[in-house]
């Protein structure tokens, strides 16, 4: 049985003589390739007219990377059974929350702390960030800065948490139950912790240390 060969062409296909024709079917796939690289952004491809894919028997896109400057590394599969790398020039558009003034540590986020830009993260320094900008739907209001952000920074994932429900130092009930008894007394929390989550609580009488978990209305069930 003869063994197929594939070749691997390190040149853009326009260099070969003749642009690309590329059909709606591998548009499409070369855009949600990207969508996966840029999430949320739209993506425009240049200079790739849809065209009749039939035409130079290519039937399979396959994105190998991309870089600061724009480009896409794309290989092409053709019914020839030759494997064709294409440099496909795109952007990536998607709205970037960006700071108007420093916020500190610890401090509530809101929306008039920020403005929203449309942004190319397919170029520039805002490249080595698009896996990391917050996402659009994300509330400020329920958000607070756990590093300085300063004026003009991109509002990255990484510079914020949700703002705790309980926070450390808090007065606290703690609901023990255990051993056939449920008995409640007054406590302190020793970290910030969040609603269906556990935190570490201290009592105030034995200043005893416990773990449990931030029930719905604010207090700490701890079961043993």
């Amino acid at each position: 049985m003869s063994r197929a060969v594939f070749f691997l062409f390190l040149f853009p296909l326009h260099a070969m003589g003749e642009e690309p024709w590329f059909s709606e079917k591998i548009l499409s796939s070369m855009k949600n390739q990207l969508s996966q690289t840029f999430s949320e952004a739209r993506i425009v491809l240049e200079k790739l007219p849809p065209c009749d894919g039939e035409k130079n028997g290519i039937f399979s896109a396959t994105l190998m990377g991309t870089d600061a400057r724009g480009v896409a590394k794309f290989v092409l599969q053709s019914e020839h059974e030759k494997a064709l790398q294409c440099s496909v020039p795109f952007e990536a558009w998607a709205p970037v929350k960006v700071a108007l003034k420093r916020v500190t540590p610890g401090e509530n986020l809101s929306e008039s702390l920020f403005e929203t830009r449309q942004m190319d993260l397919s170029r520039g320094p805002i490249y080595d960030y698009r896996g990391i900008l917050l996402p659009k739907k994300t509330p400020l209001k329920m958000l607070q800065a756990i590093q300085t952000i300063v004026e003009g920074q991109f509002l990255l994932s990484s510079s914020v948490q949700y703002i705790p429900d309980i926070r450390k130092g808090d007065p606290v009930t703690i609901q023990y139950i255990g051993h056939g008894i449920s008995v409640r007394f007054s406590g302190l929390a020793q970290e910030s912790g969040y609603r269906k989550h556990s935190v570490r609580v201290l009592s105030k009488q034995t200043k005893r240390e416990f773990v449990g978990f931030v029930m719905p209305d604010g207090t700490v069930e701890v079961r043993l």
